[in-house]
Protein backbone atom coordinates (compact mmCIF):
# COMPACT_ATOMS: atom_id res chain seq x y z
CA UNK A 1 0.00 0.00 0.00
CA UNK A 2 1.04 3.45 -1.13
CA UNK A 3 1.14 6.79 1.33
CA UNK A 4 2.38 10.23 0.30
CA UNK A 5 2.11 12.93 3.16
CA UNK A 6 3.88 15.95 4.45
CA UNK A 7 6.44 15.28 7.72
CA UNK A 8 5.05 17.55 10.77
CA UNK A 9 6.99 16.46 13.63
CA UNK A 10 9.84 13.94 14.26
CA UNK A 11 8.53 11.85 17.01
CA UNK A 12 11.82 9.70 17.48
CA UNK A 13 14.94 9.26 15.58
CA UNK A 14 17.18 6.47 16.50
CA UNK A 15 20.59 7.28 14.91
CA UNK A 16 22.36 4.01 15.08
CA UNK A 17 19.50 1.75 13.24
CA UNK A 18 17.72 4.31 11.96
CA UNK A 19 14.09 3.41 13.55
CA UNK A 20 11.69 6.47 13.62
CA UNK A 21 8.83 7.53 14.41
CA UNK A 22 6.87 10.01 12.33
CA UNK A 23 4.20 12.05 12.19
CA UNK A 24 2.87 12.96 8.69
CA UNK A 25 -0.02 15.08 7.13
CA UNK A 26 -1.99 12.87 5.02
CA UNK A 27 -4.62 14.27 2.10
CA UNK A 28 -7.94 12.43 3.24
CA UNK A 29 -7.00 11.64 6.68
CA UNK A 30 -7.81 13.28 9.52
CA UNK A 31 -5.15 14.84 11.81
CA UNK A 32 -1.77 13.11 11.96
CA UNK A 33 -0.94 10.17 10.59
CA UNK A 34 1.95 8.29 12.84
CA UNK A 35 4.60 6.20 10.25
CA UNK A 36 6.92 3.73 12.00
CA UNK A 37 10.22 2.36 9.90
CA UNK A 38 13.87 3.09 8.64
CA UNK A 39 13.99 6.75 7.45
CA UNK A 40 17.25 8.71 7.29
CA UNK A 41 16.82 12.21 9.45
CA UNK A 42 14.06 13.88 7.99
CA UNK A 43 12.76 17.46 8.54
CA UNK A 44 9.62 18.30 9.19
CA UNK A 45 8.10 20.09 5.67
CA UNK A 46 9.57 17.17 3.40
CA UNK A 47 6.74 15.08 1.49
CA UNK A 48 7.77 11.56 0.96
CA UNK A 49 5.90 8.43 -0.86
CA UNK A 50 6.12 5.58 1.58
CA UNK A 51 4.98 2.16 0.68
CA UNK A 52 4.19 -0.20 3.83
CA UNK A 53 0.95 -1.52 5.94
CA UNK A 54 -1.06 -0.13 7.84
CA UNK A 55 -1.53 -1.87 11.52
CA UNK A 56 -2.84 -1.10 15.01
CA UNK A 57 -0.61 -0.99 17.98
CA UNK A 58 -1.75 -2.51 21.49
CA UNK A 59 -0.78 1.20 22.65
CA UNK A 60 -0.38 3.76 20.39
CA UNK A 61 -3.01 2.65 18.02
CA UNK A 62 -3.35 3.02 14.16
CA UNK A 63 0.03 3.71 12.39
CA UNK A 64 1.44 2.67 9.09
CA UNK A 65 4.90 0.61 9.05
CA UNK A 66 6.95 1.69 6.06
CA UNK A 67 8.92 -0.47 4.24
CA UNK A 68 10.10 2.24 1.67
CA UNK A 69 10.20 5.28 1.28
CA UNK A 70 10.95 7.88 -1.72
CA UNK A 71 11.61 11.73 -1.73
CA UNK A 72 8.73 13.89 -3.82
CA UNK A 73 9.97 17.78 -3.96
CA UNK A 74 6.93 19.70 -4.21
CA UNK A 75 6.90 21.51 -7.70
CA UNK A 76 5.33 24.73 -6.64
CA UNK A 77 3.32 26.41 -3.86
CA UNK A 78 3.48 26.14 -0.51
CA UNK A 79 4.77 23.01 -0.42
CA UNK A 80 7.93 23.88 -2.11
CA UNK A 81 7.80 27.23 -0.03
CA UNK A 82 7.46 24.82 3.38
CA UNK A 83 10.58 22.49 1.68
CA UNK A 84 12.66 24.73 0.83
CA UNK A 85 12.55 26.79 4.03
CA UNK A 86 12.64 23.39 6.65
CA UNK A 87 15.63 24.29 7.29
CA UNK A 88 17.54 21.30 4.95
CA UNK A 89 19.28 23.94 3.01
CA UNK A 90 21.42 27.23 4.28
CA UNK A 91 20.81 30.55 3.69
CA UNK A 92 17.40 30.32 2.82
CA UNK A 93 14.13 31.12 4.94
CA UNK A 94 10.31 31.41 4.86
CA UNK A 95 10.33 34.78 3.41
CA UNK A 96 13.33 34.34 0.65
CA UNK A 97 11.64 30.59 -0.37
CA UNK A 98 8.17 32.62 -0.80
CA UNK A 99 9.73 35.54 -2.76
CA UNK A 100 11.80 32.78 -4.90
CA UNK A 101 8.76 30.74 -5.59
CA UNK A 102 6.81 33.30 -6.62
CA UNK A 103 9.28 34.35 -8.78
CA UNK A 104 9.92 31.16 -11.17
CA UNK A 105 6.55 29.60 -10.05
CA UNK A 106 5.96 26.02 -11.30
CA UNK A 107 9.67 26.52 -12.95
CA UNK A 108 11.67 26.71 -9.71
CA UNK A 109 12.98 23.24 -9.37
CA UNK A 110 14.26 23.44 -12.95
CA UNK A 111 16.53 26.87 -12.38
CA UNK A 112 17.71 25.67 -8.95
CA UNK A 113 18.57 22.33 -10.96
CA UNK A 114 19.83 23.64 -14.49
CA UNK A 115 20.12 27.14 -14.38
CA UNK A 116 21.29 28.36 -10.91
CA UNK A 117 22.98 31.56 -12.44
CA UNK A 118 19.53 33.00 -12.55
CA UNK A 119 19.28 33.45 -9.07
CA UNK A 120 22.14 36.33 -8.81
CA UNK A 121 20.29 39.01 -8.43
CA UNK A 122 16.89 37.95 -8.70
CA UNK A 123 16.19 39.00 -5.25
CA UNK A 124 17.14 41.48 -2.88
CA UNK A 125 19.22 39.99 0.08
CA UNK A 126 19.57 36.88 -1.85
CA UNK A 127 23.20 37.10 -2.66
CA UNK A 128 26.75 36.44 -2.57
CA UNK A 129 27.67 33.80 -0.07
CA UNK A 130 24.14 33.63 1.20
CA UNK A 131 23.21 32.46 -2.25
CA UNK A 132 26.53 30.33 -3.02
CA UNK A 133 26.01 28.37 0.69
CA UNK A 134 21.97 27.58 -0.22
CA UNK A 135 23.19 26.46 -4.01
CA UNK A 136 25.60 24.26 -2.34
CA UNK A 137 23.72 22.59 0.06
CA UNK A 138 20.71 22.33 -2.32
CA UNK A 139 22.97 20.10 -4.91
CA UNK A 140 24.09 18.23 -1.94
CA UNK A 141 21.32 17.31 -0.26
CA UNK A 142 19.09 16.70 -3.51
CA UNK A 143 21.87 14.13 -4.41
CA UNK A 144 22.07 12.18 -1.57
CA UNK A 145 18.73 12.05 0.47
CA UNK A 146 17.69 10.42 -2.84
CA UNK A 147 20.52 8.04 -2.47
CA UNK A 148 19.65 7.33 1.58
CA UNK A 149 16.40 6.85 1.12
CA UNK A 150 16.52 3.92 -1.52
CA UNK A 151 19.25 2.74 0.96
CA UNK A 152 16.86 3.29 4.01
CA UNK A 153 14.00 1.27 1.68
CA UNK A 154 16.03 -1.80 1.34
CA UNK A 155 17.18 -1.76 5.39
CA UNK A 156 20.81 -0.50 4.32
CA UNK A 157 20.85 2.21 7.26
CA UNK A 158 22.97 3.98 9.42
CA UNK A 159 26.76 4.02 9.36
CA UNK A 160 26.94 1.48 6.46
CA UNK A 161 24.38 3.85 4.09
CA UNK A 162 27.00 6.59 5.02
CA UNK A 163 29.84 4.07 3.68
CA UNK A 164 28.33 3.36 0.70
CA UNK A 165 27.11 6.79 -0.20
CA UNK A 166 30.80 7.94 0.32
CA UNK A 167 32.21 5.39 -1.71
CA UNK A 168 29.98 5.73 -4.23
CA UNK A 169 28.55 8.80 -4.68
CA UNK A 170 25.88 9.71 -7.03
CA UNK A 171 26.52 6.36 -8.53
CA UNK A 172 25.16 4.73 -5.56
CA UNK A 173 21.87 3.87 -6.85
CA UNK A 174 22.98 2.76 -10.61
CA UNK A 175 25.71 0.51 -9.40
CA UNK A 176 23.19 -1.13 -6.15
CA UNK A 177 20.38 -1.94 -9.08
CA UNK A 178 22.70 -3.05 -11.53
CA UNK A 179 24.74 -6.01 -9.25
CA UNK A 180 23.26 -6.01 -5.52
CA UNK A 181 25.56 -8.54 -4.76
CA UNK A 182 28.67 -6.09 -4.66
CA UNK A 183 27.27 -5.66 -1.46
CA UNK A 184 28.47 -9.13 -0.25
CA UNK A 185 32.14 -8.34 -1.25
CA UNK A 186 32.67 -4.21 -0.05
CA UNK A 187 30.07 -4.31 3.02
CA UNK A 188 30.56 -5.73 5.94
CA UNK A 189 27.57 -7.17 7.42
CA UNK A 190 25.53 -7.94 4.65
CA UNK A 191 25.50 -10.88 3.49
CA UNK A 192 24.67 -13.00 0.73
CA UNK A 193 20.89 -13.52 1.93
CA UNK A 194 20.61 -9.85 2.38
CA UNK A 195 21.80 -9.15 -0.68
CA UNK A 196 19.81 -11.64 -2.39
CA UNK A 197 16.40 -10.35 -0.62
CA UNK A 198 17.80 -7.19 -2.11
CA UNK A 199 18.35 -8.13 -5.99
CA UNK A 200 14.70 -9.87 -5.52
CA UNK A 201 13.00 -6.59 -4.83
CA UNK A 202 15.19 -4.64 -7.27
CA UNK A 203 13.79 -7.56 -10.24
CA UNK A 204 17.22 -9.12 -10.65
CA UNK A 205 17.06 -12.53 -12.58
CA UNK A 206 17.58 -15.89 -10.57
CA UNK A 207 20.29 -16.75 -12.85
CA UNK A 208 21.95 -13.21 -13.72
CA UNK A 209 25.79 -13.10 -13.89
CA UNK A 210 26.09 -11.32 -10.20
CA UNK A 211 23.91 -13.74 -8.58
CA UNK A 212 25.81 -17.12 -9.84
CA UNK A 213 29.11 -15.34 -9.17
CA UNK A 214 27.96 -14.70 -5.54
CA UNK A 215 26.62 -17.59 -4.89
CA UNK A 216 30.11 -19.53 -5.57
CA UNK A 217 31.35 -17.06 -3.50
CA UNK A 218 28.57 -17.71 -0.74
CA UNK A 219 29.22 -21.63 -0.88
CA UNK A 220 32.63 -21.47 0.02
CA UNK A 221 31.85 -19.02 3.15
CA UNK A 222 29.52 -20.76 3.90
CA UNK A 223 31.49 -24.00 3.54
CA UNK A 224 34.71 -21.95 5.62
CA UNK A 225 31.66 -21.87 8.72
CA UNK A 226 31.52 -25.48 8.89
CA UNK A 227 35.34 -26.07 9.08
CA UNK A 228 35.92 -26.38 5.37
CA UNK A 229 39.30 -24.57 4.54
CA UNK A 230 38.23 -25.15 0.39
CA UNK A 231 35.54 -27.70 -1.87
CA UNK A 232 36.56 -30.11 -4.78
CA UNK A 233 34.93 -28.37 -7.78
CA UNK A 234 32.01 -30.82 -8.62
CA UNK A 235 31.26 -30.05 -4.99
CA UNK A 236 31.52 -26.83 -4.87
CA UNK A 237 29.00 -26.67 -8.25
CA UNK A 238 26.37 -28.68 -6.55
CA UNK A 239 26.27 -26.65 -3.05
CA UNK A 240 25.57 -23.52 -5.19
CA UNK A 241 23.30 -24.82 -7.35
CA UNK A 242 21.70 -25.71 -4.28
CA UNK A 243 21.75 -23.11 -2.39
CA UNK A 244 20.91 -20.72 -5.07
CA UNK A 245 17.73 -22.92 -6.07
CA UNK A 246 18.47 -23.12 -9.76
CA UNK A 247 17.52 -26.88 -10.10
CA UNK A 248 18.58 -28.40 -13.00
CA UNK A 249 18.86 -25.87 -16.04
CA UNK A 250 21.68 -27.15 -17.91
CA UNK A 251 22.12 -23.52 -19.45
CA UNK A 252 22.52 -21.84 -16.04
CA UNK A 253 24.67 -24.99 -15.03
CA UNK A 254 27.04 -24.07 -17.93
CA UNK A 255 27.01 -20.13 -17.15
CA UNK A 256 27.71 -21.08 -14.01
CA UNK A 257 30.80 -23.07 -14.98
CA UNK A 258 31.90 -20.21 -17.03
CA UNK A 259 31.36 -17.94 -13.60
CA UNK A 260 33.91 -20.08 -11.68
CA UNK A 261 36.25 -20.11 -14.61
CA UNK A 262 36.24 -16.15 -14.64
CA UNK A 263 36.93 -15.98 -10.88
CA UNK A 264 39.65 -18.36 -11.17
CA UNK A 265 41.29 -16.56 -14.33
CA UNK A 266 40.98 -13.65 -12.42
CA UNK A 267 42.71 -14.59 -9.24
CA UNK A 268 39.36 -14.05 -7.03
CA UNK A 269 39.37 -17.57 -6.43
CA UNK A 270 42.40 -20.32 -6.42
CA UNK A 271 42.33 -23.65 -7.55
CA UNK A 272 45.14 -25.96 -5.62
CA UNK A 273 45.17 -29.68 -4.67
CA UNK A 274 42.00 -30.62 -6.63
CA UNK A 275 39.90 -27.72 -4.80
CA UNK A 276 38.71 -24.32 -4.92
CA UNK A 277 39.68 -22.35 -2.40
CA UNK A 278 39.15 -18.52 -0.96
CA UNK A 279 42.22 -16.67 -1.59
CA UNK A 280 42.44 -15.70 2.27
CA UNK A 281 41.90 -19.60 3.44
CA UNK A 282 44.65 -20.99 1.05
CA UNK A 283 46.93 -18.26 2.28
CA UNK A 284 46.19 -19.07 6.11
CA UNK A 285 46.21 -22.82 5.46
CA UNK A 286 49.43 -22.30 3.64
CA UNK A 287 51.00 -20.41 6.30
CA UNK A 288 50.08 -23.03 9.29
CA UNK A 289 51.47 -25.97 7.21
CA UNK A 290 54.64 -23.74 6.63
CA UNK A 291 54.78 -23.09 10.40
CA UNK A 292 54.18 -27.05 11.50
CA UNK A 293 56.49 -28.31 8.86
CA UNK A 294 59.39 -25.88 10.25
CA UNK A 295 58.22 -26.69 13.86
CA UNK A 296 58.34 -30.43 13.44
CA UNK A 297 62.01 -30.13 11.99
CA UNK A 298 63.34 -27.86 14.79
CA UNK A 299 65.81 -29.02 17.78
CA UNK A 300 63.18 -29.67 20.32
CA UNK A 301 63.43 -27.87 23.96
CA UNK A 302 64.47 -29.18 27.18
CA UNK A 303 61.44 -29.25 29.79
CA UNK A 304 61.95 -27.12 32.28
CA UNK A 305 59.88 -25.89 35.44
CA UNK A 306 57.14 -27.60 37.77
CA UNK A 307 55.54 -30.78 36.30
CA UNK A 308 52.50 -29.75 34.08
CA UNK A 309 50.16 -31.59 36.63
CA UNK A 310 51.74 -29.24 38.98
CA UNK A 311 50.61 -26.59 36.67
CA UNK A 312 47.35 -27.84 36.29
CA UNK A 313 46.81 -28.23 39.92
CA UNK A 314 47.88 -24.78 40.40
CA UNK A 315 45.84 -23.27 38.04
CA UNK A 316 42.49 -24.99 38.72
CA UNK A 317 42.82 -23.75 42.24
CA UNK A 318 43.17 -20.39 41.16
CA UNK A 319 40.58 -20.18 38.78
CA UNK A 320 37.82 -22.56 40.71
CA UNK A 321 38.07 -24.86 37.97
CA UNK A 322 37.69 -29.23 38.11
CA UNK A 323 38.77 -31.01 35.23
CA UNK A 324 38.03 -34.84 34.62
CA UNK A 325 40.49 -37.27 34.58
CA UNK A 326 40.88 -37.46 30.85
CA UNK A 327 40.32 -32.99 30.18
CA UNK A 328 43.68 -33.51 32.85
CA UNK A 329 45.67 -35.59 31.26
CA UNK A 330 44.98 -34.31 27.95
CA UNK A 331 46.05 -30.69 28.64
CA UNK A 332 49.40 -32.35 30.44
CA UNK A 333 50.24 -33.78 27.33
CA UNK A 334 49.57 -30.81 25.43
CA UNK A 335 51.79 -28.79 27.85
CA UNK A 336 54.69 -31.88 28.18
CA UNK A 337 54.85 -31.23 23.66
CA UNK A 338 55.77 -27.96 24.05
CA UNK A 339 59.16 -28.84 23.95
CA UNK A 340 58.84 -29.99 20.19
CA UNK A 341 57.46 -26.11 19.70
CA UNK A 342 54.08 -27.45 18.28
CA UNK A 343 51.35 -29.53 20.16
CA UNK A 344 47.86 -30.05 18.41
CA UNK A 345 44.93 -30.55 20.55
CA UNK A 346 41.73 -32.19 19.65
CA UNK A 347 38.74 -30.98 21.80
CA UNK A 348 37.58 -33.31 24.46
CA UNK A 349 34.13 -33.89 25.96
CA UNK A 350 32.49 -30.92 27.66
CA UNK A 351 35.32 -28.58 27.38
CA UNK A 352 35.70 -26.60 23.76
CA UNK A 353 39.34 -26.73 22.21
CA UNK A 354 40.89 -22.99 22.95
CA UNK A 355 39.80 -23.39 26.68
CA UNK A 356 41.39 -26.54 27.13
CA UNK A 357 44.47 -26.00 25.41
CA UNK A 358 45.20 -22.21 26.05
CA UNK A 359 43.92 -21.05 29.09
CA UNK A 360 46.44 -23.01 31.38
CA UNK A 361 48.90 -21.42 29.57
CA UNK A 362 47.93 -17.87 29.04
CA UNK A 363 46.18 -17.04 31.60
CA UNK A 364 48.95 -18.48 34.15
CA UNK A 365 52.11 -16.21 33.83
CA UNK A 366 55.44 -18.65 35.08
CA UNK A 367 53.49 -20.82 31.84
CA UNK A 368 54.72 -18.11 29.38
CA UNK A 369 58.43 -18.53 30.32
CA UNK A 370 58.62 -21.96 30.07
CA UNK A 371 55.95 -23.39 27.25
CA UNK A 372 55.76 -22.43 24.06
CA UNK A 373 52.17 -21.96 22.88
CA UNK A 374 51.18 -23.34 19.02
Amino acid sequence: MHLEGTLKTVTYHNAQNAFSVLRFEVPGESGTVTVTGSFPELQPGETVRLEGEWSSHPKFGRQFAATHCEPVIPSGGAGLVAYLASGLFKGIGKTTATRLVELFGEQTLVVLDRHPEALKGAIKGFTGKRLEAFLESWKAMRESRETLLFLYGHQITGSVAMRLWRQYGLATIDTIQRNPYILCEEVWGIGFTRADDIARKLGIPRDSHGRLQAGLFYALEKASHEGHTFLPKPRLLEVTVELLRIGNDDDVYDRLILCLEGLLADGQLLAHADGIWLPALFRAEDAVSRFVREALVAKPKKHKGPAPEELLAEFATTKGLQYSAEQSAGICAALRQTGRHIALCNGLQGIDDTFQGSQPLADNPKDHAQHDEA
